[in-house]
């Protein structure tokens, strides 16, 4: 990768601030996701250490290079209500950014960041480099899985170009059509980018601090698998699922599934898929003491928020629970009766979202096929992902 030497007209010098620096008003440097793991920390939670590439670095970026005018100028042209289109425009935007060399001053404040990190781990320190937009994370929206997240990232180089992809991927097309029906500035709208040390996780998840399903206030919900979290937040996995009751930490549902494969990282960087055992499939990812315990931390991350939250959780080798995200819950469905129908059921899956829907189905194996969707109809696919958005 290469970098340039830069005289500005405007101000190149990186703003760079630790994790533990940041609280959660400051979403305008350090993006939601960046500004919510300052505020964990503050709040007494066991957070990886790291640091955040501010969203003014990301704008000095931009404007010296005349990239804003730019892409401002191609998504001018672009009818985010069709899918080819949309494609087409958001792939040679995230050209231009690739082609942009990284100015000296940023690329070797990362490099610098990213040694005081790493310390005496000569060959690199694994880190986990997310993206962090400044309008993701909110009670209005939460942009989940839309932007980079690049994982067990080892080196300096590695982790100065992985910065650079999760700039660019603040112009994905799920990302694109996401913020334009939700209301969003496109291409003034700026992304922080979060490294942080990475976490070998034996189990990870989610936890929502209510039932998303139905909104009950007095339940929380623990999803989970083996290996690294991207497996549930992808949707590769169907998860082992706990539902805890808040006063007395009582698990009062659980449901577990065969999980299949897990993510982990692999021993040269990056991650790779493990098929685990018949045996293992089936093993709950979770004890019942691990889950009060997490339970009980996601009551305390609720409380300090006073607000239902939404969150991202690790357990290492050692037994100890990290927390990697918490945002605002965004939405939930209602505790309703179920309505009675005659009929036989034909099919049974997971719903991507709260709700219910009556349309034509469409059972679709990957977003190559999006072209035979229909207006109004209702997707069947393997597994859900932001991919599907624009649908």
């Amino acid at each position: 990768m290469h970098a340039i030497d830069v005289k500005t007209k405007t101000e190149l010098q990186p703003a760079i601030r630790a994790i533990s620096d940041l609280r959660r008003s400051d979403i305008s440097f350090a993006g939601g996701k960046g500004a919510n793991l300052g505020e964990l920390v503050h709040a007494g939670v066991s957070v990886p250490l790291g640091f955040v590439v501010g969203a003014p670095t990301y704008a000095a970026f931009v404007e010296h290079t005349g990239l804003r005018e730019r892409i401002t100028e191609r998504l001018a042209q672009v009818d985010v209500d069709d899918p080819a289109a949309l494609e087409s425009a958001a792939a040679e935007i995230r050209q231009l950014i690739d082609a942009e060399p990284v100015p000296v001053a940023i690329a070797e404040e990362i490099r610098s960041r990213y040694r005081e990190l790493a310390g005496a781990d000569l060959e690199g320190r694994p880190v986990a480099v997310r993206s962090s937009a400044t309008a993701e994370d909110t009670e209005s929206a939460s942009f989940a899985g839309m932007n980079e997240t690049l994982l067990n990232v080892r080196g300096e180089e590695a982790v100065v170009e992985a910065v650079r992809r999760c700039w660019s991927s603040l112009f994905g097309a799920r990302t694109i059509f996401y913020r334009a029906k939700r209301g969003f500035g496109q291409a003034d709208l700026d992304i922080a980018v979060i490294v942080q040390t990475q976490i070998a996780a034996t189990r990870a998840g989610v936890m929502f601090t209510v039932d998303p399903a139905t909104g009950a206030s007095d339940r929380l919900v623990i999803e989970g698998s083996f290996g690294l979290g991207e497996s549930v937040v992808s949707g590769a996995v169907s998860p082992d699922r706990y539902v805890v009751d808040k006063e007395t930490l009582a698990i009062v549902a659980r449901e577990i599934h065969p999980k299949v494969t897990a993510i982990e990282p692999h021993p040269e960087g990056g991650t790779m898929v493990h098929k685990l055992s018949p045996e293992e499939a089936v093993r709950p990812t979770l004890s019942d003491a691990e889950a009060c315990a997490l339970a009980e931390l996601g009551k305390a991350i609720e409380a300090h928020y006073s607000t239902p939250q939404d969150t991202e959780w690790a357990i290492d080798g050692d037994g100890r629970i990290w927390m990697l995200q918490s945002r605002p819950v965004t939405a939930v469905g209602e505790d309703a009766e179920p309505e009675e129908h005659e009929g036989i059921v034909l099919l049974k899956g997971l719903g991507a979202a709260p709700g219910g829907a009556a349309g034509q189905v469409r059972i679709l194996e990957s977003i190559a096929e999006a072209d035979k969707f229909v207006d109004g109809g209702i997707l069947v696919t393997r597994m859900t992902a932001p991919d599907w958005v624009p649908l």
